[in-house]
């Protein structure tokens, strides 16, 4: 099986000097293509994943949905009461609308990426604050809008993940490792920086730099707000060979080759239906070919593309890439660590048509 188009577009980051990437394509079940940048970019280092942990967390909130602990549509005040009264804008009007677990996933609960809200800042002081902790005291900021009205991509799956905490008495760090990354034998995968002892021992993180063209060494990840609090939403460290894991059980309708059953094919048409109101689907970046689901984007035109409807992922802060085609069983994860570099996000649709028109669909 050739790749010739995929190799093209792999030829870009090396054209570009990148300081590392890779990419795995899993399709049957097999890995059909490989391929590591350059001697930096080794397929069992492990990086930070940034956004394409929000695919994992939207997983695991799922596991519970299956299980009933959790409802989609349940004002979420019922799993922590920090969400009784949810405050819209600066002036704090009190919301009409429940908070709910959908709108957390879908990004349209009004959390959006504000680290300066007052309750947050007086939380994060804490450096021992657990994910359950901070988000307890960010749920008492105001929402930028009325749940379920607009789109706001912000901190809804890491709130997520203390719901988690709240509803199962474990960290939300531990509940992943148990029912994903045990499972899945993703031994590398992890939220606590200390497991993997020091940010030495993962990928350097680069930012890119518009005026010399260049990368900048960049530290640490402003996401990772104490030293407990495990962001569902960009605090995932894992490795290419991890991640594939999981994006090959997930191309598989949740189904591993050993018939453990990650999450039903019913939890992932949920994930991958589109969720947002007409306001949201228009401030959404990404249109108007995607829109965006529970933790994911999802392909919801396909003009002049090969890829199917309903073909669903996510990216990163970082440049990496997640896709997953449940109905040809196929995934790609490609693996990139560098920030602010809208040429490399560019690039990722030139990986997405290539795969396909290599293998034919």
């Amino acid at each position: 099986m050739e790749f010739k188009n995929l190799e093209k577009a792999m030829q870009f980051y090396k054209d570009k000097n990148a300081p590392m990437a890779n990419i795995k394509v899993v399709y049957k079940g097999e890995v059909v293509y490989e391929k590591e940048l350059n001697e930096n970019s080794k397929f069992d280092t492990p990086f930070y994943m940034y956004s394409a942990s929000k695919v994992i967390t939207a997983v695991a909130a799922m596991q519970l949905v299956e299980k009933g602990v959790l409802d989609l549509d349940e004002d979420v005040s019922k799993y922590i009461p920090s969400f009784e009264n949810v405050y819209v804008g600066k002036e704090k009007k009190l919301s009409k609308t429940p908070q709910t677990l959908r709108y957390l996933l879908s990004m349209q609960s009004g959390y959006g990426y504000n680290f300066d809200k007052e309750n947050l800042k007086k939380a994060v002081l804490n450096k021992n604050a657990t994910t359950l902790q901070v988000v307890a005291e960010m749920l008492k900021d105001y929402v930028n809008f009325e749940p379920g009205t607009d789109f706001d991509y912000g901190f809804g799956l890491d709130i997520v993940g203390g719901i988690i905490e709240a509803v199962t008495g474990i960290s939300f760090d531990e509940y992943v490792k148990k029912n994903i990354f045990e499972p899945l034998g993703m031994k590398n995968s992890t939220f606590k920086l200390s497991d993997v002892g020091e940010e030495k021992n993962i990928w350097q993180q680069y930012r890119f730099n518009e005026k010399t063209n260049g990368y900048d060494k960049a530290d640490n990840n402003i996401f990772v707000l104490t030293d407990n609090f495990y962001s569902g939403g960009a605090g995932l460290i894992s490795t290419t060979n991890d991640y594939i894991k999981f994006v090959k059980v997930m191309a598989n309708n949740g189904l591993a080759d050993d018939g453990f059953r990650l999450v039903t094919k019913q939890s992932i048409d949920e994930m991958k239906k589109p969720q947002l109101c007409e306001k949201a689907y228009k401030t959404f970046w990404k249109g108007p070919d995607y829109s965006y689901g529970l933790g994911v984007r999802t392909l919801i035109k396909n003009d002049n593309l090969r890829v199917p409807l309903g073909e669903f992922g996510w990216d990163s802060a970082g440049n990496s890439y997640v896709l997953i085609d449940t109905e040809n069983n196929l995934g790609i994860f490609f693996g990139c660590l560098v920030l602010g570099w809208n040429e490399g996000y560019e690039n990722h649709a030139k990986i997405r048509d290539a795969v396909y028109e290599d293998l034919g669909l």
